[in-house]
């Protein structure tokens, strides 16, 4: 039996059309590593929020996603940004704004949430424990 690829690698447009081709690569590739349906939902949750956010508050072209299932952890990145705010002091969005809340959002379906400068591209990384 062939072991399933340790990562994938997701190039889209920066597009709202291309968020469901996203997640349905993020799911079966969790799938093909046997993820529990609830971990499925929840990182494709992540991976549609960040995606999201790239879409709508940067000037990028195309999304990248990489997920990575390592010996411990499950490891998001989505990039493409010339710039992302602070993830210091995320809080609780105001109830009465409608848009905001994706980054608390995703704070809390991972264990870990950090920006990463890749090659003059900021990567929101985030880590869910197995």
């Amino acid at each position: 039996m062939t072991k399933p690829p340790q990562h994938v690698r997701i190039a889209k447009k920066a597009d709202l059309a291309e968020l469901s081709n996203i997640r349905r690569s993020v799911v079966e590739f969790l799938r093909q590593h046997n993820a529990a349906d609830d971990l499925v939902d929840d990182l494709s949750l992540v991976v549609s929020e960040l995606a999201s956010n790239v879409i709508e508050h940067t000037d990028s072209d195309t999304i990248l996603v990489v997920v990575e299932r390592t010996a411990s952890d499950w490891v998001i990145d989505v990039a493409d940004a010339d710039s992302i705010p602070g993830l210091d002091d995320l809080s609780a969005p105001d109830p009465s704004m409608i848009t905001g809340r994706g980054l608390f959002v995703v704070q809390s379906l991972v264990d870990s949430m950090s920006i990463v400068e890749e090659g003059g591209s900021f990567v929101v990384r985030c880590r869910r424990s197995v």
